[in-house]
């Protein structure tokens, strides 16, 4: 099993953060928590997973996903799920096995963050699931969509130009962000500040909405980076 970065995963939950704590139009539920609340959940959670990379365990969870999709008992919101390349984690003490995999679709355009994410109790049921959407809207700007166990909790169109981090890292190759810099991390991502917030906003509504897997569920909003993109992203030994 490999042990999921401490530091990079505190900078994807902090970059949130970080940016939340700045964007006004967030969710109630997620202003009714204090940040200081927050911060420490965030904390918490920071090294609460590890991936399991073997590959009768992967497909397991992989087979009993697609089956509970095909019976309708894991409802999702968007057309196709990149089963093939999904991955799967243990949470700590081995309460809970995430599987997560990416979303895509071959009509609209979603950002590489998007995906479904599902925890497992020890008796391989369904405790919850989140499905993040981070797609490009009519008006060819970002929409960040989240639904928790089916139903949707969060759904906002922002003014930004959508960009995917693989097209905005192209035009961004030059760039060398300096120490822990969230902005720069984020456009190098191809995250505007509000989008960003808005994910922030995301992992605040389901860390309050959710009794038993708690802010852990919240890591399904982030888990859809891919390691090397964010990696790319983050210079003088932050990672």
């Amino acid at each position: 099993m490999k042990k999921l970065s401490q530091k990079l995963v505190f900078i994807i939950l902090s970059l949130a953060l970080v940016c939340a704590n700045g964007f006004l139009n967030v969710k109630s539920t997620y202003a009714a928590e204090s940040n200081n609340n927050l911060q420490q959940k965030f904390e918490e959670t920071m090294d609460s997973v590890t991936e399991i990379e073997n590959k009768e365990a992967k497909a397991k969870y992989r087979t009993l996903t697609t089956n509970l999709i095909k019976k309708n008992n894991l409802k999702i919101n968007t057309s196709i799920i990149d089963h093939n390349n999904a991955k799967v984690y243990k949470t700590k003490n081995k309460e809970y096995t995430v599987y997560t995999a990416q979303i895509k679709s071959p009509n609209t355009k979603f950002h590489e963050i998007s995906n479904l994410t599902v925890f497992y109790d020890k008796n391989n049921k369904i405790k919850d699931y989140l499905e993040t959407q981070v797609k490009e809207s009519s008006k060819g700007t970002f929409q960040i969509s989240a639904f928790l166990n089916g139903k949707e909790v969060f759904n906002e169109i922002t003014d930004d130009e959508f960009t995917t981090a693989e097209a905005n890292s192209q035009n961004n190759t030059g760039v060398k962000p300096y120490g822990v810099n969230f902005g720069k991390i984020a456009d190098c991502l191809g995250l505007s500040f509000s989008v960003a917030a808005g994910l922030g906003a995301v992992c605040g509504t389901v860390c309050v909405a959710t009794a038993g897997t708690g802010c852990a569920i919240c890591i399904g909003a982030y888990l859809g980076f891919d390691v090397s993109s964010v990696t790319a992203c983050v210079v003088g030994g932050v990672v």
